[in-house]
């Protein structure tokens, strides 16, 4: 029986892990004959792990043996964090995503030939980020702002040119004025944060459900028992009327993409594939990227008005509260073909520092 470790740096190991993800992949464990046990690196020390394991129907808490392969949950916060993830990285193999940044994958897929798919972007800087602002929608009149760092559609703002004038939004608030007037606000907003985290400024794509809704596609993708990477998912998102925004944790909905294509010029048989190609090139170059495989990824994607696909991002840690079941299903067939095949290329990965 294979022994797997979810490694957590916040205080409470239980309050760590949504409760219907924590229920699926006890679940899993049990039927794929895994033993789970949530390990709290605040009260463990090296050479000495402190944790929970679910026994006849209750936790029991205290001190735990080493699992066979630990999966890193967030990263460290304190050097005590970082001691007790290192301690256990030199004695088992561990999994631990890494994100990657909104910067960098544009020039990932441009280096592999996929420049078809890049939406032009450009970092802003606090000295310069009014000008480049305005450099940059003079171009392309249509735009999202937003941290490169950024995730859950928190934070984002869109500016578009109108008939009369210029819209900022954020949510379902909206502004309307001269370019002057609206960047001077959107500068406003983000001149503390750009001194200690990048933005970034994104053209805007209208991808739309047939009523109108903002909408994008997501892939989830996850290793697999053998290993590999594997679908888990691919959807549409949906925003909310007046909301630019489409996660589900901004009050977005989801459907099948059959629904989205059916009133579209492309069949959604020839998107499936076009999505599925896509979406396994972009896993590799990042994985090449970090240096050592990744467990998941989210891919967002933009359609045109053409049907065209569109990158927005790719994101390591994807909200999966719809699909709990399915995505511990490869979480812990993964962790087990780790634990398996210690050494094994492509089988451990590393923690980020």
């Amino acid at each position: 029986m294979a022994t797997i470790g979810l490694l957590s740096f916040s205080g409470g190991v239980n309050q760590s892990v949504p409760p219907l993800r924590l229920r699926a992949l006890l679940g899993e464990s049990a039927l794929q004959g895994a033993c789970l046990t949530l390990l709290g690196a605040e009260r463990s020390s090296p050479g000495c792990l402190w944790g929970e394991r679910w026994r006849d129907g209750g936790w029991e808490s205290g001190a735990q043996p080493l699992p066979d392969v630990v999966i890193v949950l967030g990263r460290p916060l304190t050097e005590r964090h970082a001691a007790v993830a290192a301690w256990i990285t030199v004695r088992c193999p561990v999994i631990a995503d890494a994100e990657i940044d909104k910067l960098t994958l544009p020039v990932l897929l441009r280096r592999a030939g996929l420049d078809r798919y890049v939406l032009p972007v450009a970092e802003l800087h606090a000295d310069a980020a009014m000008v480049e602002m305005r450099a940059f929608l003079h171009d392309h009149r249509h735009a999202v702002i937003k941290a490169a760092d950024g995730r859950g559609g928190i934070g984002l703002y869109f500016i578009d040119e109108a008939a009369d004038g210029w819209l900022l939004q954020r949510d379902r608030e909206v502004w309307s004025g001269s370019l002057d007037d609206l960047l001077a606000l959107l500068g406003g907003r983000i001149a503390g944060r750009l001194a200690y985290r990048r933005f970034l400024i994104q053209r805007y794509i209208a991808s739309l459900t047939p009523d109108g809704r903002a909408a994008d596609i997501r892939i989830h993708l996850q290793r697999c028992a053998d290993g590999d990477w594997g679908t888990t998912r691919v959807y549409v998102r949906m925003a909310e009327f007046g909301m630019r925004v489409s996660n589900t944790a901004r009050g977005g909905y989801q459907g099948p993409l059959a629904g989205f294509f059916e009133t579209r010029r492309r069949s959604v048989r020839d998107v499936e594939v076009e999505i599925g190609d896509l979406a396994m090139a972009i896993a590799r170059l990042i994985d090449d990227h970090h240096g050592a495989p990744m467990s998941e990824l989210g891919i967002d994607l933009a359609v045109d008005e053409d049907d065209r696909l569109w990158v927005i991002e790719a994101n390591a840690f994807p909200q999966t509260s719809l699909h709990e079941h399915q995505r511990a299903v490869h979480t812990i067939g993964y962790a087990c073909f780790v634990a398996r095949n210690r050494g094994h290329p492509g089988a451990t990965v590393a923690p980020t520092p």
